[in-house]
């Protein structure tokens, strides 16, 4: 397909970029991979006055420096723009953040490209009291300067006509005053990346300074000359300056921006920014921010199992009475057949009331997490967190991803797209499914009414605390084993403080919740009706619901069961091993095991009562929490590390979780019980503890013995 002219969107994350893909090409638009890495490629087209224009959606990137080699989202920009040489770049700008994303267009001017500059969320910018001079701003740069509220599509006429327009000239008088020693540097090594410089058509100043970033790819250097040149400048650069050229260089464009900025920027929003300063030394201090954090994640779980508690069981007697006992009465009354009568009342019916009940907990937690987005702290707690994990050595960015996995692992995984090294993803790929879930949540309410109805809270924030601190030892791990290397520095908007409305939190929350009853609803209510079908039945095909000890489903899960023993499952919780099997198409479908399979042998009793009779106390009940929050994550989830990372880890990553889970279970269990059995307990103590000590010696030699090409 042939375009008359080839457009680049570049941008900031959330800057409104994809918003105005989509308003410019609508359904003309086609997704694929750029070439060699797993970067999502996003490509359409639109049509206006006879022309058609081709328009590229590049990664959102802060800027255009590559500051390491698996920088993938900024190589893969800075190659578009200097190999593919759209015809022009559209530069897309957030109003309300006009300062920190002018950066990157110093760099695009730099380079001497054609550039359109799009002013999106004016509306954003208005209600923040912030005004631009639309008119300097575009008097200043010398180029057209389109204001726009992409939510809206006001703007997006005025954009296409100006794509149509012929392509803005080039400024290239256009130069960024250095420090004097990086000007001393940038004319001392001009002569070496002139020729590179004019066979590309690329500026040879910014070619200069954009080697002294940092930058060490050969395809841009050009020579092996250019790259040692640059290597050795830099070196002598930090031994005269005592400062690296990098910073300096960013200290030319940051004070560039700031001057641009004095003159079309004006703001009347001093109160706001000093409440949100003073609110930041708490949220964000050296001292307090962790303990904030951690105050925040213990509300969350307050909030959301007191609450949750509260009207659980009540939905749950519910559930029994109408949907499941009264359902199968009134079917009986209508002499229904007995295999009809467990179809639909003790499949149909207990599969809809088993996800009934994940209504309460499962709202109040994504009702709390969306005031904590609206509000502004999601995002200074991923700030927090980094400087804890980069003490460890681990990337701070990973954090962003795995804050996400505490609503679903699915799009966590999808989440680590915004680490720009591939060995960072892998980390937090490794690290990310220890976060608890949402769906995992009913689970711990559950089994928290049931055995520590006095402090259930504790519990479950103990759970979600585990889960991180198992997450950070893994992490650990595979970075001093696998994956060694520097982790690469986290950047992160910190927006204003917002008093959370009711309007946005409702609508997040009613969106998040819908798609997760929905998604349970499809998987458990078939789920147990096989289940109930399957614990009704012998192998020889007779139809024995008085006797389910007998039935198919009991033999397998009682032939299974002593695997589970070490950590606290007997024979007679069979039910308990075969919800675990069910757990890894879905967690919530956990429960809709338990609840039918126990109902069947445990009949006349609630739910709690039915956990009670089964299980070994709370000790027996907390191994096997533990089991449940650290074993492999759901099949979407699989499906989706296989899709961003291959089949290969997601195999890894259900081996080490599963692994992890047994292990750890077990050791809490023996060491809870060894008064009951000292040798049987130390035994097994010992061999865990062995076993992990195997297992690390042994990905510290795959990572000495592949290196670089294990990743």
């Amino acid at each position: 397909m042939s375009f008359d002219k080839t457009v680049a969107l570049i941008g900031n994350p959330n800057c409104g970029k994809t918003t105005i893909f989509n308003a410019l090409t609508g359904a003309h638009q086609y997704v694929g991979n750029w070439p060699g890495v797993t970067v999502e490629k996003k490509s359409g087209f639109f049509e206006k006055d006879g022309k058609k224009i081709e328009v590229v959606d590049l990664p959102g990137v802060y800027s255009l420096s590559v500051i390491s080699a698996t920088s993938e989202d900024e190589k893969i920009a800075r190659d578009y723009l200097l190999f593919d040489k759209p015809d022009c770049v559209v530069n897309i700008l957030d109003a309300s953040n006009l300062e920190r994303n002018l950066y990157m267009t110093v760099q695009l001017f730099e380079m001497h490209l054609p550039v359109i500059l799009v002013l999106n969320m004016m509306d954003t910018a208005r209600a923040a009291k912030i005004k631009i001079d639309v008119e300097a701003l575009a008097r200043l740069f010398n180029v057209p300067v389109i204001p726009m509220i992409a939510s809206k599509t006001e703007g997006i006429k005025e954009l296409k006509e100006q794509i149509l327009q012929p392509v803005p000239p080039v400024n290239k008088d256009f130069r960024i005053p250095y420090a004097p020693a990086v000007e001393a540097a940038v004319e001392q090594f001009l002569p070496v990346v002139a020729p590179t410089a004019e066979k590309n058509g690329w500026s040879d100043r910014w070619l200069a300074v954009h080697l002294l970033d940092g930058d060490a790819d050969s395809r841009v250097s050009g020579s092996s000359e250019s790259a040692e040149k640059a290597d050795s400048l830099r070196r002598f650069f930090e031994e005269k300056e005592q400062e690296e050229p990098d910073t300096l260089i960013a200290d030319g464009r940051y004070g560039f921006i700031t001057n641009i900025a004095g003159q079309i920027i004006s703001r009347s929003d001093r109160l706001a920014r000093n409440i949100t300063e003073r609110l930041d030394r708490i949220a964000l201090g050296k001292y307090t921010g962790i303990p904030v954090f951690l105050l925040m994640m213990y509300l969350m779980f307050l909030w959301t199992i007191s609450l949750g508690n509260v009207l659980i069981e009540p939905i749950a007697d519910f559930g029994d009475e109408y949907l499941v006992d009264g359902f199968g009465a009134l079917l009986t009354r209508l002499n229904a057949p007995k295999v009809l009568n467990i179809f639909l009342s003790a499949g149909v019916g207990r599969g809809i009331a088993t996800v009934i009940t994940f209504i309460p907990p499962i709202g109040f937690l994504f009702l709390f997490l969306s005031a904590l987005e609206d509000s502004g702290y999601m995002s200074r707690g991923a700030f927090v967190m980094d400087r804890l994990m980069r003490g460890l050595g681990l990337p701070g960015t990973a954090f962003v991803p795995m804050i996400v996995a505490f609503g679903c692992t699915v799009p966590a995984v999808m989440g680590t797209r915004i680490l720009s090294s591939r060995r960072d993803r892998l980390v937090t790929l490794m690290m990310t499914p220890f976060m608890s879930c949402g769906a995992r949540l009913p689970v711990y309410a559950l089994f928290a009414t049931a055995f520590f109805s006095d402090y259930g809270t504790e519990i479950v924030f103990g759970l979600y605390s585990i889960g991180i601190i198992i997450a950070v030892l893994t992490g650990v791990v595979f970075k001093k084993t696998l994956f060694e290397g520097k982790p690469v520095p986290l950047i992160l908007e910190m927006p204003p403080y917002h008093i959370p409305t009711i309007r946005n939190m409702a609508i997040r929350t009613w969106d998040r919740l819908h798609g997760f009853i929905v998604r349970a609803g499809v998987l458990i209510v078939p789920l147990v009706v096989v289940l109930n079908l399957m614990n009704s039945v012998d192998f020889k095909g007779n139809y024995i619901p008085e006797t389910p000890q007998h039935s198919v489903l009991s033999s397998i899960g009682k032939s299974v069961t002593p695997v589970f023993e070490p950590m606290g499952i007997s024979e007679q919780n069979w039910p308990a091993t075969v919800g675990l099997f069910t757990g890894v198409m879905a967690k919530e479908a956990l429960i809709g095991t338990l609840d039918a399979l126990y109902a069947g042998i445990a009949a006349g009793e609630s739910s709690t009562q039915r956990l009670a009779v089964f299980f070994d106390g709370r000790i027996g009940a907390f191994a096997y929490l533990l089991f449940i929050l650290l074993y492999t994550p759901c099949l979407s989830a699989l499906g989706a590390i296989a899709k961003e990372f291959g089949l290969k880890w997601a195999g890894v990553v259900a081996l080490w979780t599963t692994m992890q889970a047994y292990l750890i279970s077990t050791l809490f269990y023996q060491t809870a019980v060894m008064s009951r059995h000292v040798s049987y307990s130390v035994f097994w103590i010992a061999g865990i503890l062995l076993a992990e000590v195997l297992i690390i010696s042994g990905l510290r030699f795959a990572g000495k013995k592949v290196g670089n090409d294990f990743a």
